[in-house]
C-alpha cells in the first residue's frame, strides 16, 4: 500500500491563523517556565476569540497539552517509553525499566522460513521478541492488551479507537494522552507467523507507538494531530497521514487517565 499523497494548493488565512495558534499553544505548552508561555497563553486566546469572530474557528481551531518527552531505552521499547510519558502527562512517575519489568512477555522463539513460514509469538499476550533485538529478525514488540494491564497497575485506561476524531476529542479535552500504534516508513509490509497454539498473526512492519496530546480542527473534522515519538519527540502530522499509518494496526489506541484498575 503507498502513502496517498496529498495535494498542495495556496495556502488559505484562515489556516495560517490557525497555525499560527497552534505555534503559540505549542510555546505555552512546552515552555512551562519560560516567560514566553503568559505572552503565548493570552495571544492565543486573543487570536481565537478574533477568528471565532470572523466565523473561521472550525479551520483554525489548536489544541494541545504538555505531555514531557521520553526516549526510549531501547531498541524496540517504543510502547514502554510511549507509556511513560502518557503517565508522566498525567503526573505519574514511572521509569520505563519498571513499565518492561511488568509488561508480560511471550517467550516463544521464532522458527521457519519465509519458505516454510514461520513460527512465533502473539503480540496480544506479551512482548514478542527481544527489546533489543531488530525487526523484524530478532524482535518485534507488543499490541495494545498486554500493555494496557501495565498501564492499569498506574492509571485506568480504555481501549479506542484512534481514528475516531470524536473519541480523539473527548479524550484530549480531559488531557488524557492516547497511545497510537502505527507504522514506520512509506512503503509498510505486512509480516505473518503462527503461534504455536494455531493462532495466525498479522504483523505490520515497523511497529511503532507514538503519543497524540493535541490536534488542530474540530471534533468532526480533525486536519492533523500532535504526537510525541519517543524516537524523536514532538511533531504535527496531517490526519491523513495519522490515520493511514494507525490502519495498519486497526487504528489500536490506549487513552490514558487518572487512577487505577489493576492491583500489582
Amino acid at each position: 500500500m503507498r502513502h496517498p499523497r496529498i495535494r498542495k494548493g495556496k495556502p488559505q488565512f484562515p489556516k495560517l491563523l490557525g497555525g499560527l495558534v497552534a505555534f503559540l499553544l505549542t510555546l505555552a505548552a512546552y515552555l512551562p517556565s519560560s516567560p514566553l508561555r503568559l505572552t503565548a497563553i493570552a495571544a492565543s486566546g486573543a487570536l481565537q476569540r478574533q477568528i471565532g469572530s470572523m466565523g473561521w474557528q472550525p479551520n483554525a481551531r489548536a489544541f494541545l497539552f504538555h505531555v514531557p518527552f521520553h526516549r526510549q531505552e531501547h531498541a524496540l521499547s517504543c510502547e514502554a517509553a510511549s507509556l511513560r510519558s502518557a503517565l508522566l502527562g498525567i503526573g505519574v512517575d514511572v521509569s520505563e525499566s519498571e513499565l518492561l519489568s511488568k509488561l508480560p512477555a511471550d517467550p516463544t522463539p521464532k522458527t521457519g522460513t519465509a519458505w516454510s513460514g514461520y513460527g512465533w509469538g502473539d503480540p496480544q499476550r506479551g512482548f514478542v521478541g527481544d527489546v533489543d533485538g531488530r525487526m523484524p529478525s530478532t524482535g518485534y514488540g507488543v499490541f495494545d492488551q498486554p500493555l494496557k494491564f501495565v498501564a492499569d497497575m498506574y492509571a485506568s485506561s480504555s481501549l479506542i479507537r484512534v481514528h475516531d476524531t470524536r473519541a480523539i476529542d473527548a479524550a484530549l479535552r480531559e488531557r488524557h494522552p492516547i497511545i497510537a500504534w502505527y507504522v514506520l516508513g512509506n512503503r509498510p509490509s505486512v509480516m505473518q507467523w503462527t503461534t504455536p497454539e494455531g493462532k495466525f498473526i498479522r504483523a505490520p512492519l515497523y511497529e511503532h507507538t507514538v503519543v497524540v496530546v493535541g490536534y488542530r480542527g474540530t471534533a468532526d473534522a480533525i486536519e492533523g494531530v500532535y504526537i510525541i515519538d519517543p524516537i524523536t519527540s514532538l511533531r504535527y502530522e496531517p490526519w491523513t497521514d495519522f490515520v493511514w499509518r494507525t490502519s495498519f494496526f486497526d487504528h489500536r489506541g490506549l487513552e490514558i487517565a487518572p487512577g487505577t484498575k489493576n492491583k500489582e
